[in-house]
């Protein structure tokens, strides 16, 4: 038996660059459909190094569950990327914010308009908040879930269609472009052959609150975007208090830090131990700083238009 960590890299590119089965003039939708499909037979398991599964209580990545309570609706079409940062600013400071108010914020210094908000702006509102942000971009699934192993908050962009199912099945040929952020609060690893990623997303006015989605689902819809995302520098203050199994001295939830070390074999360093602080957002005064500002010009031009 080979019992070998894989790499998620190579599980999640090797499934989505491989190369479909020859199409014949005779095949129908249900082959080509077929061809596209996500091989979620690729997805491991986790083994020791005796090779025994390893497992753990709650296979669970983030707090859905505690960040589910800050979920809204957006009261617009373009302020989406405005009400996810919403819930993460309450979460942080414990108080109600509209989102009135950070319309109003956002509006003021130009980084909102009726078309929405341009990625470069995206975080803005956090920083405005006293809440230290980073932005990546050409990320992974592994990047998502050691940002969620320390507790941070992360919001990415998606193409809004493929999410809620709403594209046409070949329109990843056509057009490839994300117009919507949503709030991934968590990585549910139950069963790991079929990962679901958690999100709150503000675009669904009755039940946007942790809303589950197939992990093959979410990176179809997030590749649109570039695999772009902004991420919190650090968790909540208090964040142990909240969040059970979170060790404020390592700034990780440590079981399931290791589970997932045991599936992946590059999870670990991925987790910056510079940025492992459970500590407040930062007493400074408010900034507007970019958090687009270490991005090279040619990065930035392969981003969508707005989100």
């Amino acid at each position: 038996m080979n019992n070998s960590i894989p790499d998620l890299d190579d599980v999640t590119t090797a499934a989505l660059n491989a190369e479909p089965p020859a199409l014949t003039p005779e095949s129908d939708m249900a082959d080509v459909m077929d061809a596209l499909a996500f091989d979620y037979d690729a997805v491991p398991t986790a083994w020791d190094a005796e090779g025994n599964v390893v497992t753990v209580d709650n296979p669970v990545v983030g707090t859905p569950g505690e960040d589910a309570q800050f979920w809204q609706p957006q009261t617009t079409p373009f302020t989406c990327a405005v009400v996810a940062q919403r819930g993460i600013i309450e979460a942080f400071t414990g108080e109600p914010i509209s989102e009135a108010q950070l319309v109003y914020d956002a509006t003021a210094n130009g980084w909102l308009s009726d078309g929405g908000m341009s990625p470069l702006d995206v975080g803005n509102l956090l920083e405005l908040y006293n809440i230290p942000c980073h932005v990546d971009m050409g990320a992974t699934v592994e990047d998502l879930m050691a940002e969620l192993t320390q507790g941070h908050k992360v919001i990415v962009g998606v193409d809004a269609g493929e999410l809620w199912d709403q594209d046409f099945p070949l329109e990843d040929f056509f057009e490839q472009s994300a117009d919507h952020a949503i709030w991934v609060t968590g990585v549910d690893m139950s069963d790991p052959d079929n990962p679901m990623v958690i999100i709150n997303d503000s675009g669904k006015p009755e039940d946007g609150a942790g809303n589950a989605y197939p992990l093959a689902d979410f990176v179809d819809a997030w590749e649109d975007s570039g695999f772009y995302y902004v991420a919190t520098d650090n968790a909540p203050p208090d964040f142990h208090q909240l969040a059970a199994g979170f060790d404020p001295e390592s700034g990780l939830f440590t079981d399931i830090a290791n589970y997932i070390g045991g599936l992946y074999s590059d999870f670990v360093p991925r987790i910056q131990p510079e940025v492992h602080s459970e500590s407040a957002a930062q007493s400074a005064p408010p900034t507007a700083d970019n958090p687009f500002a270490s991005l090279g010009d040619a990065e930035k031009e392969s981003l969508f238009k707005s989100i």
